[in-house]
Formats: C-alpha cells, structure tokens, sequence
C-alpha cells in the first residue's frame, strides 16, 4: 500500500506505505518512504501542494508557485524493501525531477497544477489550471514527454481533472491499447465533462452531455478564494470544488459536490455506455451517496 500526502500551503509532500507481512497476512506499520520531505519549490514559495500517484512515479503540483503560473515536478521511486538499519521500518530510492519532468504554465495566473491526474504507469497525465487542461505522453524509449491533441482543453474555472487509462497489453475491459479513444474528466463550473481523444483528428472529443454536479446548483458559481480565506476558513477552498474520478478502465466516473444538499454533500457515479451504431459513447448514473 502507498500513500502520498501534499500539504496545505507548506510547500512539500510525504511519501507513507506499509507492506503485506507473508507469514501473517499482515500489513506493517506506514513506514515514511522519504527521509525529507520532498520539496519542490524554492524555499520562500510556499504553496499547497496537489498530488498524483502511479506505480513508481509521483506527481507534486505547485498552482502558486511562479508568480502563479504553477509548476507540476515529477519524482520517481523504485522498489519498497525493508530498511536495512530497521527492519520495522520500509525504505525506497527517491529519484530527484529533471528538465524532462518539469512542467511549467504558460501565463501569470494560470495556477497551472490546480489538479493532476495521471494513469497506472505514470506515462500519461492530465494536469488542470486556470481556464484549461494539458494531457501530456510520455515516450517510454525516450522518456520524454509531448503535449496529446492540438490545443489545450479549455476548461472555466478548472478545479479537477481524472484519467483511466492504462498502458497497452494490460488485459481489461475498456481499456485502450494506445492513446487512441483515451478518456479523460474534466470538472468545471459545477459539471463534468468526458472528452476522448481521436488520433486522426489529434483532438478531444467530448463524449454525451455534460454532468451536473448537483440539481441544486450548489457548485455551479465558482468560488474566488482571498488569501484571508486560506488562514481563517480552510474548508471555503472545499465549498463549491466539483471533483471527479475515473476508473482505471475508463468506464465509470464519480463526480462530487461538497456544497450540495445545504452543504451535506453529494457523490454521483456514473457508467459510460459502449458505442450505440454511429453515437458517441454516453453515461448514465448508477448511483449517489452522501
């Protein structure tokens, strides 16, 4: 089991994980993979740190940093073991970010890594900001990374974004073999959006109508949020976000509203149907909870 945690307005996340014993079937005590906390940003540019995590890689966004232009840094990490000094405790090599793993937004403001999202092997990721979203491949031989479709997504007030897509020769229903008919979530002005990318038009194509995040318009007005907000009423950050979240197959998304139903909450699930003759995949709702 692995965990990531980023820090709210401290600049750093920490990487935890706890290991099945073999005898027992027991699991470890969360261990701190990292010595330090992994920093990334110079010190003096504090910021929330957004987390996404795959096999081996972790993403850490930084939507302030830069004079708000926001900066996304991605960490390698390689396999758990028992560290050799306390056999209570795990340990793993972290591999410092380079040139090949930074991304940086493009204008002041785009707070670029508001939210990030990345497939199972950390080869494909969606990162949000301010207005838009970038997918982003990398080539496994070159290990370098390009910008998926002709134009960013435009995306209002982008507050979360979500993948599914898993490499090829993964056996597992949905799934692509190639960036082909990938999916991605887009949440955005209190709905959701599901685009899939088309190679022969290396473009995003939405896919059925748009998901409202809740009927009582509870999360469709952005939330501006003033530095006085951050210190004395963290959870305003949380009021209106709309988040979703897509499984690792592509065929369902979860779409939040934190706001709705006079602040009680609501989480929607929805299945993707298949292609119906010449239509475009659709969703359907399969659920709510609170």
């Amino acid at each position: 089991l692995i965990l990531l945690v980023g820090s709210f307005y401290g600049g750093y996340a920490q990487l935890w994980a706890a290991m099945e014993e073999e005898d027992s079937g027991q699991y470890t005590p969360w261990s701190r993979l990292d010595e330090n906390d992994i920093f990334h940003h110079k010190v003096g540019d504090a910021s929330d740190v957004v987390v996404a995590i795959s096999n081996q890689n972790v993403f850490l966004g930084s939507p302030e940093a830069n004079n708000k232009r926001g900066v996304v840094r991605m960490y390698s990490f390689g396999s758990i073991a028992r560290n050799p000094t306390n056999s209570s405790l795990l340990t793993a090599e972290i591999t410092e970010e380079d040139d090949n793993n930074l991304f940086i937004g493009v204008n002041e403001d785009d707070r670029f890594g508001s939210s990030i999202s990345t497939d199972k092997f950390g080869d494909f990721v969606v990162i949000g900001g301010a207005g838009y979203a970038r997918a982003l491949h990398r080539n496994s031989t070159t290990e370098s990374w390009r910008v998926v479709g002709n134009n960013d997504i435009e995306a209002p007030s982008c507050s979360s974004v979500a993948t599914g897509r898993v490499s090829a020769g993964v056996p597992c229903r949905g799934c692509p073999n190639d960036l082909n008919a990938t999916r991605i979530a887009i949440a955005s002005s209190g709905k959701a959006v599901i685009y899939q990318f088309n190679e022969d038009r290396d473009d995003w194509v939405q896919i059925g109508d748009s998901i409202v995040a809740s009927d009582d318009n509870a999360c469709n007005q952005p939330l501006e949020i003033t530095q006085e907000m951050k210190f004395i009423r963290p959870d305003a950050l949380w009021a209106h976000h709309v988040s979703v979240a897509m499984s690792i197959d592509s065929m369902q998304i979860a779409v939040t509203c934190p706001a709705s139903d006079e602040n009680r909450g609501r989480v929607s699930i929805y299945n993707i149907l298949p292609n119906e003759g010449s239509n475009p995949p659709r969703s359907r709702p399969t659920g709510k909870g609170h």
